[in-house]
């Protein structure tokens, strides 16, 4: 699965990158994840005879549109910085990341909270767990 994941990676970055430019090589690679996450599914189900379909299909949902909300807060926060922060120095630059990143994290933890998305609780429950034991 993963040859294969890294093959359709390859081409789907050559033929996105001519399309969309850089963008193009994020969509590529974005796309190449999710055939390996699918083929990797495909395999866990036939391994373990089933997989709970419905528990996938509703957490899927719920990260999607989490994730499609933390894309758009993206989006519209890094278009307002580059209003009220314009210019191309790398300061600039960077303090426009930072930012971006920071809100779209909160926006991502909101959503996760308001969908109750076990896996994200589970995941910060793991990383406090880990921060806190110093390991």
């Amino acid at each position: 699965v993963s040859v294969a994941a890294v093959l359709v990676n390859a081409v789907l970055n050559v033929v996105l990158a001519r399309l969309f430019g850089y963008r193009g090589l994020a969509l590529g690679t974005s796309l190449a994840a999710l055939f390996n996450a699918a083929g990797l599914l495909w395999l866990l189900r036939r391994r373990l005879d089933g997989l709970d379909d419905r528990r996938i299909l509703t957490s899927f949902s719920r990260i999607a549109i989490a994730s499609l909300a933390m894309g758009a807060a993206a989006v519209l926060i890094e278009r307002l910085l580059s209003q009220w922060f314009a210019g191309d120095a790398f300061l600039s630059q960077a303090f426009r990341l930072a930012l971006t990143i920071a809100f779209s994290l909160v926006v991502l933890g909101a959503g996760a909270h308001v969908l109750r998305i076990r896996e994200f609780r589970e995941a910060i429950a793991l990383v406090l767990k880990r921060s806190g034991s110093g390991a």
